[in-house]
């Protein structure tokens, strides 16, 4: 469907995450930058619309790990416009810290009641609405392009549209298993702290089954039941390069089996941190594994985040790996560019700072004092 080839781009430049559901809570798309939130905000969405029957521009803010909730830093927005129902994860930068449990980062968001009929309501507290706000602006004029599409658009976007489009899913995604020749794999691994992961895959052209069984309880690190399902379910789409089959149609042909107790699904993260920069790269290096061993397309995929780093300087917002690669630290307050090596930068620090570092599959933190310094790679 053309409409829905839109709906694909409406939140891509501000959203880490975003889907689109029928007011029965029927999924038509979802759109991802990373497999650990792939399906974070279909989830959230159908844990609004057990609880609140919403009506046209009501919205609900959220941000619990029990409601699709992915860090403490982002929010999700949930609303209606018209007859779809539209789910997005709004992402911020904030400082991580190595024992901080989801409440010392900001606030726990339960399900929120933000808008009714596109206003503000006036019952939400002055502390949460001061937390969403921000949020909010930042989609605000995508919102407002989505509201004027599907109002041009909605003899068009249709209960015997959708079905139509689920069975064509149904059966491009029937074809996809049925010409792939790896029917079976088994991986088990281990994490530094002592949690197996063990999964078995099995393909025929009515599933996509991942089995993990065999996984062990908690030692330190721990993944909620949704986030496993999360990642995993991501996993297999990107195998099948069919993310954009992905719907009610097809949904029930991807089944994670997962054991009634297992550091795959604890009720809640105690530091949110292990589960950002050792739970999820495990996990997904694990997948990358295990689909090699079937010859499946893993080529993009990146699962260490060995090396990442995070500066926290006073009364600034943190520095991060990512954007010092990005801008080499030009105009940065508190750091300043000595050298440069072969592949890397030299910068040493200016004013006093804390450093949360991932190093070899464990997280660190440092206080750093004015002269210290530290390499930055640029590969």
């Amino acid at each position: 469907m053309i409409e829905l080839e839109f709906l694909r781009t409406a939140f891509s430049q501000t959203c880490s995450s975003f889907s689109f559901l029928t007011v029965e809570g029927e999924l038509l798309l979802v759109e991802s930058k990373n497999g650990s939130e792939f399906l974070s905000t279909i989830q959230t969405a159908r844990f609004v619309l057990q609880y609140f029957p919403l009506d046209n521009r009501d919205w609900v803010a959220v941000n619990d790990p029990q409601s699709g909730g992915y860090d403490p830093f982002g929010i999700s927005f949930v609303g209606r416009i018209d007859h779809l129902i539209w789910s997005v994860r709004v992402e911020n930068q904030g400082p991580w810290n190595t024992t901080g449990k989801w409440e010392s980062f900001g606030l726990r968001i339960p399900p929120l009641p933000y808008k009714v009929k596109g206003q503000l309501n006036p019952q939400v507290p002055s502390l949460f609405l001061d937390k969403v706000l921000p949020f909010e602006k930042k989609i605000a004029q995508e919102f407002e392009k989505l509201c004027l599409f599907i109002s041009w658009k909605e003899n068009d976007l249709t209960s015997l549209s959708f079905k139509k489009y689920f069975e064509n899913s149904r059966k491009n995604l029937t074809q996809k298993l049925s010409d792939t020749p790896w029917t079976e794999a088994v991986h088990k691994s281990k994490t530094k702290s002592g949690e197996v992961l063990s999964s078995q895959v099995t393909i025929n052209q009515d599933f996509f089954a991942v089995d993990l069984s065999g996984s062990t309880n908690s030692v330190q690190l721990g993944l909620t039941e949704s986030m496993t399902e999360s990642l995993v379910t991501y996993a297999c789409v990107q195998a099948l390069q069919c993310k954009s089959y992905y719907n009610s149609g097809t949904e029930k042909f991807f089944q994670i089996i997962k054991p009634r107790s297992s550091w795959l699904s604890i009720r809640e993260p105690l530091i949110p941190a292990q589960v950002q920069f050792l739970s999820f790269p495990f996990l997904e290096s694990h997948l990358k594994q295990l689909l090699l061993k079937m010859k499946f397309p893993v080529q993009n995929w990146k699962c260490s985040v060995d090396g990442w780093m995070q500066l926290q300087f006073l009364d600034q917002p943190p520095i991060t790996t990512d954007s010092l690669q990005k801008n080499w630290g030009q105009n940065e307050k508190g750091l300043k560019l000595l050298r440069t090596e072969e592949n890397s930068l030299v910068f040493e620090i200016s004013e006093d700072c804390k450093m949360f570092r991932v190093e070899s599959g464990e997280i660190e933190m440092h206080n750093l004092k004015p002269g210290a310094q530290f390499q930055l790679s640029l590969l």
